[in-house]
């Protein structure tokens, strides 16, 4: 290899270097949520009773299923509530009791005017982004890793693992909100994390969502089990069970492969 080249390929590695942010600044690295804006997708989060809240994400992710959030309970245009939220009627009831639903009902309905809130901050964030850069920023980020960046470090790092690209919707304002897949984007292992992982640590994570051979049944605890082989070596590291709907930026990853794609023709053409 000439000077030249030795030149270019170190400038281009010290460009990638810069591109792949890896300070606590990033959050597909350090994961935290937002103060607002940020919905965390327990049992609890939706208007209907849930067993298993992957098998929704599944339905989602792979099958195309939307997932649907009512806005509000107090909307006078509506003759009735919403069926998810009405209280069983008891024939025998005591004051007491009558008390702690009201008090449970009226924490159902805070919890669902927040909830829109959030889901209609993400949505603007989402439209502003696309309709700006032309980039997809929504996600729901399925499974976490909690791991530490030294064997001797008490700072546990929490990183998302599975990027799954949705947009929302909203008919009308009293409508509800639609979380569906964006089919104009892959669902993938976060990025940011397989290139460090294989940087620092040498752990390749190399799942092929979409290739059947290596993935004959896809569904979120299927790759998530194939995560937790490929980091079984590492003792304090472990794969949780949680899920976030939320907005994320790949932008400075989509030049970063760009570069790592044409860095052949970046030497030959400097």
């Amino acid at each position: 290899m000439s000077e030249t080249n030795k030149e270019i390929t170190e400038r281009i590695k010290s460009w990638k270097k810069s591109l792949l942010d890896i300070t606590k600044r990033n959050r597909l690295l350090w994961y935290k949520p937002y103060r607002v804006g940020s919905l965390e997708l327990t049992n609890e989060t939706f208007d209907n009773k849930v067993d298993d809240i992957f098998n929704i994400i599944d339905g989602l992710a792979f099958n195309g299923e939307a997932i649907k959030f009512i806005t509000d309970v107090e909307v006078s245009n509506h003759k009735t509530e919403p069926k998810a939220l009405k209280l069983p009627v008891l024939e025998s009831i005591s004051s007491e009791d009558s008390d702690y639903d009201n008090e449970e009902n009226e924490k159902r309905k805070t919890f669902i005017k927040n909830r829109a809130k959030a889901l209609s901050i993400i949505n603007k964030r989402i439209k502003l982004e696309n309709d700006e850069k032309g980039l997809n920023i929504g996600y729901i980020a399925a499974g976490f890793l909690r791991w530490y960046e030294r064997d001797d470090s008490s700072c546990e790092v929490k990183s998302p693992l599975i990027m799954i690209p949705i947009k929302v919707e909203q008919d009308g304002r009293y409508d509800p909100f639609k979380v569906l897949l964006n089919t104009d984007e892959e669902i993938t292992i976060n990025p940011v994390i397989k290139k460090k992982f294989e940087a620092d640590f040498n752990i390749k994570i190399d799942i092929d969502i979409h290739n059947s051979e290596e993935c004959p049944q896809a569904s979120v605890k299927n790759i998530l089990n194939q995560i937790k082989k490929d980091i079984e070596n590492q003792s304090n590291w472990r794969v949780v069970d949680e899920a976030v709907l939320d907005t994320f930026s790949f932008q400075n990853l989509v030049i970063w492969n760009d570069l790592d794609k044409n860095i052949d023709l970046i030497i030959d053409n400097p």
